[in-house]
């Protein structure tokens, strides 16, 4: 049996980015302190294999290959901005990606009044009524997605304004069900901001539209960074109307695996063809994966769930100066580190592609505008260094509060990469900078990601980073699956 071990969900999941950055000055310059470090020589070493003791039952199993530093002279350290999300966002960078004329902007249904949602329905409605009564000889791909994106439209604003099970959990617990919508009355706006209950800034916004020639629906939440949250916390979909908010369950690509009926280079050219209209063409594919559906989900009547192989799912990251950024491949709902260190957000965006195009484009970052040119590094740490510094900090690692206490923790360290990494220091400021970047499986078992996917089996992932500069960790982070992945 195939062992899947992620639930890629069209619904944004959060991500929890915290930890607590170190301080640094304003120019990159603050990262040239090594004078007396050295270069380092390709193929030196190509291997490094030893095991470190941590604290409370945590053991460090190092075998690993290590790459890329034939690259490290050329790196660089680049000054970032954070984008503003707002209005003459959604106007500049998102209405340009459909084709001309079609864009309008929606009001998300989390931020809706009673009587909004009812006159929603109501259109919708009317749109399915006009979809079902279409008749067969009438019907082809694109009506299909067009009336399948109703219903699937349909589910979520029914699903989003649910409220059975207000009367039996108020006879169970004597308190309200409290409605998640939180409504925000505003007139021609492109986004829609407010604070939550727990007093975070967040800002959401929704297009529809259609991109060459077929339905897609544009969707972003945003939540700024404060005291609490260090990160801001950006998550973007785009989603052929057909998948609006419908979950895709994918794995690891195996030896043989394939979609029926769809050649994966074919698909991942049509992935690379879509970002390259998104703006984001100088990112590169780091990761292939298969998605899956339900057999239920096409047959209501099915008895079994059988597991259909329908999308390849492609992750990338951005890549400069031939050196790719630091990231993991795919949806990981833990992070690595506890606080203390500097913290590396991770920029990925995973496409999915089926035999009619791009199904969805999930966009799990900041959006960063980096400058063109960058700082050059005048010394770099020897790997020697660099190596040491991350063996101190294996020796000293905790178990983050998410593990139980006394369970064993084996963590393996099979690979590690010069990258780039996107480090947020605590003046909120931004930079990217080359690191060495150490991969490799936190659980042997992972029952926080089983709880979610139904399969404990671990992914590698980006654990840790050591600055090429001056030593400094960086720990990654990952997005965190919430219970309710849907509601955002």
């Amino acid at each position: 049996m195939k062992r899947w071990i992620k639930v890629l969900c069209i619904g944004m999941f959060f991500s929890l980015l915290t930890g607590c950055g170190k301080g640094r000055g304003d120019v990159a310059s603050d990262y040239q302190k090594n004078a007396e470090g050295g270069t380092f020589e390709a193929g030196e070493p190509s291997n490094i294999s030893y095991q470190v003791a941590g604290n409370n039952n945590v053991t460090f199993t190092v075998d690993a290959d290590v790459t890329g530093g034939e690259r490290l002279s050329g790196s660089r350290c680049y000054g970032v901005k954070t984008q503003v999300f707002d209005d003459s966002y959604v106007e500049s960078k998102v209405y340009p990606v459909f084709d001309e004329g079609t864009a309008q902007s929606v009001k998300p249904y989390m931020v809706c009044t009673d009587q909004e949602m009812d006159d929603r329905r109501d259109a919708l409605w009317a749109e399915i009524d006009k979809a079902v009564e279409q008749s067969a000889s009438q019907t082809d791909a694109i009506s299909e997605i067009w009336k399948d994106g109703f219903f699937a439209d349909m589910s979520e604003l029914n699903c989003t304004t649910d409220t059975k099970g207000q009367a039996l959990h108020t006879t169970l617990t004597g308190e309200e069900k409290v409605d998640p919508r939180i409504p925000v009355t505003a007139d021609n706006q492109k986004t829609y901001s407010y604070v939550d209950a727990e007093g975070k800034n967040i800002s959401r916004a929704r297009v529809d539209g259609e991109i060459d020639g077929l339905p897609y629906v544009y969707e972003t939440y945003y939540q700024e960074a404060s005291d609490s949250v260090e990160n801001v916390n950006w998550v973007t979909l785009y989603m052929r109307y057909d998948r609006y908010r419908k979950q895709i369950l994918a794995r690891p690509k195996e030896n043989g695996d394939e979609v029926p009926d769809l050649d994966e280079t074919d698909a991942q050219a049509l992935a690379d063809a879509f970002l390259q209209k998104l703006g984001y063409g100088d990112f590169v594919c780091c990761g292939t994966e298969i998605g899956a559906y339900r057999e239920r989900e096409e047959d209501p009547y099915a008895m079994g769930t059988n597991l259909i192989d329908r999308w390849y799912c492609f992750s990338y990251s951005r890549k400069m100066d031939g050196i790719a950024t630091a990231v993991t491949a795919g949806v990981n709902d833990l992070r690595f580190g506890v606080s203390g260190e500097l913290t590396a957000p991770q920029e990925t965006i995973d496409v999915t592609v089926d035999a009619q195009g791009v199904a969805t484009v999930k966009i799990q970052a900041n959006q960063y505008e980096l400058e063109e040119e960058g700082t050059g590094i005048t010394s770099y740490l020897t790997f020697e260094q660099v190596d040491a510094a991350a063996q101190k900090y294996m020796s000293e690692y905790k178990q983050p509060d998410y593990i139980t206490k006394n369970v064993p923790q084996a963590v393996s360290v099979t690979h590690v990469k010069l990258n780039y990494a996107y480090v947020r220091y605590t003046d909120g400021n931004y930079n990217m900078i080359p690191v060495w970047a150490y991969y490799g499986y936190q659980f042997e078992q992972n029952p926080y990601q089983e709880r979610y996917s139904g399969d404990a089996s671990p992914r590698e992932c980006f654990l840790f980073g050591v600055s090429a500069v001056d030593g400094q960790i960086i720990e990654g982070v990952y997005s965190k699956v919430v219970d309710n992945p849907f509601d955002l």
